[in-house]
């Protein structure tokens, strides 16, 4: 591999050189051209590491075929030559490299900032794993950073709104973390003294000795990858596999802390010979930290919103660090906001995130609003969204249906009463409650002016509305141009407010039959 350009004016003609290949990908309507632009794009980013290549990995995980081209940044890129590696090793441990390592396999595992190698102690005969930052990815970085300004440029004057400064700042907070080995050691000790408690969540020890600011040596630990798990295992493994994932996320409430780069490089499967799945987790430069009064004020929304309650979640946002100048224009669709955000952790059941179309539901609620909530949203979250990707990826590339609400139930009933003292700045505002949102979705059937049919239907069922239609009254819609899609989304940017749905008349062979379906 080429040394890294680690220069501002190199870097950045190298990030223009990989604008226009975006830009070029972005217009083309021609799939080979589109194809190979992708290819280029994510051989670019390999080639430049830092966060070229953490974008790659982020764009990787996007639930598109398009996606499949950034995968190898997640597990294979373009790694350092072993001469180069084995340099590093001698200047950091101040002695020949083979005083300490007995055997090094030739070819690393390539990440953004540094490569993996597994190799065997000379002492011990133990299998390690040697993690080994590539020499100058420190002013790489530097550089990229320097030039993250110029992602505001297509916001035009609008991008002066946009907390550029606060997200520099959380990025090379990070970056710096992950640029120091000796405190992603601590990171991990911290979570390997955890998984000694949480019997499904494994993490590799570290050797502090050899461990120095540039290389970090852990022991070496294998299991399945996202994909094999997806390919091969069971649909029972494969939910019991997302069960012990989200586990593992949902454990932020109590300890506080979560590894925030859960890309499928980053995490691997086992199963025990009793059929027990267990949770691998490798790399621990990126975690998010949060206070308890954050934590529980997530958790308050979580509550408020799967119980319904006559809350206003408006001063919940503000204590997460939202910008009350541009939230408080959408105050009034915020709990239609959360119905959408938080629905797997208040849905009975087993849930799969195959249903949730997030995206979709989120733009109708927020119309030409999205950019106000983007821009009200602090830059410290930017990790547990960041978290929170990954964890939807892996739920979605599984196929896992998991019974979010069972497994949150627990954490809510422990900080109940905390949630309840949590000091909010902001007084409540009924106007802006859940009481104004509908909770039921109601369809009654009549045939000759008598009822055949009336079911009551959480409100949800209203984005899956065409799965409660049979044929017949599918194609009685169709004929009166009445499209269930667009309905829901009407609905939607009404903010999921009590209304009439639809009301369809139709007479056959002399039956009259009517359909009414609304929300209450």
């Amino acid at each position: 591999m080429p040394k890294l350009p680690t220069s501002t004016g190199r870097r950045g003609l190298n990030l223009l050189k990989l604008g226009a290949s975006a830009i070029r990908l972005a217009r083309t309507d021609k799939p080979k051209v589109a194809e190979a632009s992708r290819r280029f794009l994510a051989a670019s980013m390999g080639q430049l590491k830092g966060l070229p290549q953490k974008f790659g990995q982020i764009l990787s995980m996007n639930q598109s075929p398009e996606a499949e081209a950034f995968e190898a940044l997640t597990e294979s890129s373009e790694p350092l030559d072993l001469e180069v590696i084995e340099q590093v090793l001698t200047h950091e441990w101040k002695r020949p490299w083979r005083e300490v390592l007995s055997h090094i396999e030739p070819v690393g595992r390539a990440a953004s900032l540094g490569q993996v190698h597994r190799a065997t102690l000379a002492e011990s005969g133990e299998e390690v794993a040697v993690k080994v930052q590539y020499p100058g990815i420190a002013k790489a970085v530097e550089a990229d950073l320097k030039l993250l300004g110029w992602l505001s440029i297509p916001l035009g004057g609008f991008g002066r709104q946009f907390n550029l400064e606060g997200y520099q700042e959380e990025l090379l907070r990070d970056l710096e973390e992950e640029l120091d080995y000796i405190k992603e050691a601590e990171n991990q000790h911290q979570y390997h003294f955890l998984a000694q408690y949480q019997p499904n969540l494994v993490v590799p020890p570290i050797h502090g000795k050899l461990t120095t600011p540039r290389v970090l040596v852990s022991g070496w630990a294998e299991g399945e990858t996202l994909e094999q798990v997806a390919d091969n295992w069971s649909q029972k493994d494969r939910d019991q596999a997302g069960r012990v994932f989200l586990e593992h996320v949902l454990g932020f409430f109590r300890q506080g802390f979560i590894h925030a780069d859960l890309h499928p490089g980053n995490f691997r499967f086992r199963k025990t010979a009793s059929g027990e799945v267990r949770l691998l987790l490798y790399d621990f430069g990126c975690i998010f930290r949060a206070d308890l009064d954050t934590r529980l004020a997530l958790l308050r929304l979580i509550r408020i919103t799967g119980e319904n309650l006559d809350d206003d979640p408006y001063p919940l946002f503000l204590k997460l660090g939202f910008d009350p100048a541009y939230l408080e224009p959408i105050a009034g669709r915020l709990p239609a906001l959360c119905r959408v955000l938080f629905e797997p952790f208040f849905m009975a059941g087993h849930y799969s995130t195959s249903r949730w179309e997030l995206g979709p539901r989120v733009s109708d609620v927020l119309g030409d609003h999205r950019w106000n909530f983007r821009v009200a949203g602090p830059p410290k979250l930017i990790f547990l969204m960041r978290m929170f990707h990954g964890l939807l990826h892996a739920m979605s590339t599984l196929g896992a249906a998991v019974n979010w609400k069972h497994l949150t139930a627990p954490i809510l009933e422990q900080f109940a009463s905390e949630m309840e003292q949590l000091e909010l700045d902001e007084t409540a505002d009924p106007g802006r409650s859940f009481a104004n949102v509908a909770n039921h979705l109601h369809i009654l059937v009549k045939r000759d002016g008598k009822t055949r049919v009336r079911l009551t239907s959480p409100m949800h069922v209203i984005d899956n509305l065409h799965e409660m239609m049979d044929e017949e009254l599918q194609k009685q819609l169709a004929a009166q141009n009445i499209d269930l899609n667009q309905i829901a989304s009407r609905v939607r940017r009404n903010g999921y407010r009590p209304q009439q749905v639809f009301h369809l008349k139709t007479e056959s062979g002399g039956e009259e039959k009517e359909v009414l379906v609304w929300l209450e």
